[in-house]
């Protein structure tokens, strides 16, 4: 079993349920949007998306400041007028420097 200090960026939409039930088509597009923003803003700050359910994104980093300062850009960019028009999406952001294991692509 291999082990590694990482640290995760954890982070969710708020009101991903009721936007679904709202308009279900529009809210999968632009959680799709926000995928492919959060694996850029990742991979500019040296992590990586390793898992996904729903509306939540778990990201890798090795470094502590690298995540806050991703999660610090990502909160600031979907706040940006032409972000939120494409996106628009509020995001719910905590960090863990945390021992993972190490499971394929995926942590434990």
């Amino acid at each position: 079993m291999q082990r590694r200090l990482s640290t995760i960026m954890a982070t969710d939409v708020v009101g991903y349920s009721a936007r679904m039930r709202e308009n279900e088509a529009d809210t999968i597009r632009r959680v799709s949007l926000l995928n492919e923003f959060l694996r850029t803003s990742a991979s500019h700050h040296q992590g990586r998306v390793f898992n996904r359910a729903g509306d939540g994104f778990l990201l890798e980093f090795s470094s502590p400041v690298a995540a806050v300062r991703c999660a610090y850009e990502v909160q600031l960019r979907l706040c940006e007028p032409i972000t939120k028009e494409d996106i628009g999406l509020e995001l719910r952001t905590g960090i863990h420097l945390a021992d993972v294991v190490v499971d394929g692509d995926d942590l434990l």
